[in-house]
């Protein structure tokens, strides 16, 4: 089943951060799991946090940088399910998941080259 996306980034990532936290939930215990499980919480719930600053930036620059933090977050956040994918991806499939963490990375890289162009402009 596909699941609709909402068009509002700010409930787009709020819905990325809580499947991230489902994701964790159903690693198995152990040191690795909790290791990966810890990192891919921080980076998953960290992608909507800083975009909701950014859509509260007073200037164009704040804007930018929480939109680039966001990204890199996004970035790591398919570094961690890529792992989990290859760790345990015939108990956990995370691929739609990687999907989307790949779209909010396309998507904020857009916002950012065009924030630039508008900071090049003024």
């Amino acid at each position: 089943m596909e699941r609709t996306k909402p068009w509002d980034m700010r409930e787009r990532t709020v819905d990325f951060a809580v499947r991230v936290l489902e994701i964790v939930e159903r690693l198995p215990g152990g040191v690795g799991a909790r290791k990966v499980g810890g990192q891919l919480a921080e980076s998953g719930t960290s992608i909507g946090a800083n975009y909701h600053e950014a859509d509260t930036a007073l200037t164009l620059p704040d804007r930018r940088k929480s939109l680039v933090t966001s990204r890199k977050e996004a970035q790591e956040t398919s570094y961690w399910l890529r792992v989990i994918t290859k760790k345990w991806g015939t108990r956990i499939d995370v691929r739609a998941d990687l999907g989307e963490a790949g779209e909010l990375v396309s998507i904020l890289n857009r916002m950012i080259l065009n924030i630039e162009k508008q900071i090049r402009a003024a």
